[in-house]
């Protein structure tokens, strides 16, 4: 005879600890967001790649320069020893985020039948509350910064700039990408990028998504910041090949496919096309379309980000990594339960020369 869940039950339940008989209802996950990728969060996320830590923030030393006292000298010639300081500070404050699912205890004695399905619609709630997550934390991870903000976390758009200053935008290529549009100061995760020139990013401008402008502005680009190109097709997967990633909108996707596919798959040396993928591939490596550049990048800008995913790290707090709450009543609904999950983190990148934009406009600006 079918029958409710008791509220100890219940409690154990969404505790894992649940000893049931009765067979699980199943659901059809079909709540999607067309074109919605957890592109960089579930690399950036990975366990492998977390760094935990405490404090308030995550403070580290970065070898930013180099000075070399070497010389020639005569005979008997005298010189002055010369001391050099070769670190600079950077610092970033760890930003607090959360999410919640919940339920009511009558829940239990509504669900009742051959079939029990209790489990899978605490299951589902739970599963929607982490996807629910990681599609902020992504959106954020594109988002413009806001300049010493102690709430929202530094993303992409803070550490590869299509900006010198923050009023000064790209006009040719270089290591000149400082600080985002709108920002006052000259300082970015502690370092001020006016003093020390190589903590910044190589930034460049083009025109038109052809073979000529953008591909050969890739090309160069890639030079630059040491963009590397696997051997192999089976380098590119859990590889040191596969920290290198583009990244780009539908638009220039789409462009450099029909390109690439009128041109016999293959553009030259560096740019073809990825049968396997489905994909233009540059040096090896796919094309990626991130959903935040598409939907919130300027109109027009269409930008292209060669990127080096082994500089960039997820400091997360100690034991707030996900961390999940017991099941707690509800202030104000004494039949109401929830459960909350904690994320203490900020992005850091610890070298900015490794990565790279090429851009028509700034797509990062509000």
């Amino acid at each position: 005879m079918a029958r409710g869940y008791a509220q100890t039950e219940l409690l154990d339940m969404v505790t894992g600890t649940l000893r049931a008989t009765d067979a699980k209802g199943r659901f059809w996950m079909i709540a999607k967001d067309p074109g919605y990728q957890r592109l960089m969060c579930k690399r950036l996320l990975d366990e492998q790649r977390v760094v935990l830590g405490g404090g308030y923030g995550v403070n580290r030393q970065l070898f930013e320069h180099l000075h070399n006292n070497t010389e020639f000298v005569g005979l008997y010639e005298s010189g002055e020893p010369r001391f050099t300081d070769h670190l600079t500070a950077m610092h970033v404050d760890y930003v607090h985020s959360r999410n919640h699912w919940m339920w009511d205890t009558k829940e239990a004695d509504m669900n009742t039948g051959q079939e029990e399905e209790l489990s899978d619609i605490i299951s589902a709630r739970e599963i929607n509350c982490m996807i629910g997550m990681f599609r902020r934390l992504e959106e954020q991870l594109w988002a413009h910064p806001t300049e010493n903000s102690t709430k929202y976390p530094l993303g992409i758009p803070a550490y590869v700039t299509f900006n010198t200053t923050g009023t000064t935008a790209c006009t040719s290529d270089g290591f000149t990408g400082g600080v985002p549009y709108g920002w006052s100061g000259t300082t970015l995760a502690g370092v001020d990028v006016s003093v020390y020139d190589h903590y910044r990013n190589y930034q460049d401008i083009y025109v038109t998504i052809s073979k000529d402008d953008l591909v050969w502005k890739m090309d160069e680009a890639a030079i630059e910041i040491g963009f590397e190109a696997p051997i192999t097709r089976a380098e590119v997967i859990n590889t040191p090949y596969d920290d290198y990633v583009v990244i780009t909108n539908k638009e220039v996707f789409l462009t450099i496919k029909r390109i690439v596919l009128a041109a016999n798959d293959n553009l030259g040396p560096d740019v073809s096309y990825d049968t396997s993928l489905g994909a233009p591939s540059f040096m090896g490596h796919p094309f990626r379309i991130a959903s935040y550049v598409t939907q919130n990048a300027a109109s027009g800008s269409d930008p292209v980000y060669l990127l080096n995913m082994a500089t960039w790290f997820a400091y997360v707090l100690r034991n707030n990594y996900f961390r999940g709450t017991e099941p707690r009543w509800k202030d104000d609904a004494p039949d109401t339960m929830v459960r909350w999950k904690m994320l203490s983190y900020n992005w850091l990148c610890v070298d900015r020369m490794a990565n790279a934009i090429i851009a028509k406009a700034d797509p990062f600006t509000s």
